[in-house]
């Protein structure tokens, strides 16, 4: 988990390949981020953020569950910035939600650790 938190304080992002629609699954740059967890996930659950930028860009956010969970919406600043710079200050964008696989969390893990060893 700390080499998420690190990443995802640097605002590292990772090409994963997601199924981001029901009948859809593409590779997508994903923006690391912690805070409270969302949904019913627990410590160390990833969620996925979809969100539309202000320029109706999808942009994806996969957060791990850091912290108590509660739907506040507290995650890393600069994955909360990349969904969408108006998204500060208190606006309220809502994104999309969604729980990611077994596979899906797996390959962020797996991302996230490569891209940690290969900063080092």
């Amino acid at each position: 988990m700390n080499n998420w938190i690190d990443l995802a304080s640097k605002g590292a992002t990772v090409n994963v390949s997601l199924q981001i629609s029901a009948n859809r699954t593409t590779t997508v740059p994903v923006i690391l981020a912690y805070g409270h967890g969302v949904l019913s996930s627990n410590y160390g659950d990833v969620t996925l953020i979809q969100q539309a930028d202000e320029n109706s860009k999808m942009k994806y956010v996969a957060v791990m569950q850091s912290d108590t969970r509660a739907w506040s919406y507290e995650i890393s600043p600069p994955a909360n910035a990349y969904l969408n710079s108006g998204n500060v200050g208190g606006t309220c964008f809502i994104p999309k939600i969604s729980a990611l696989s077994n596979d899906e969390r797996a390959a962020l893990y797996e991302a996230a650790k490569d891209q940690a060893s290969s900063n080092q």
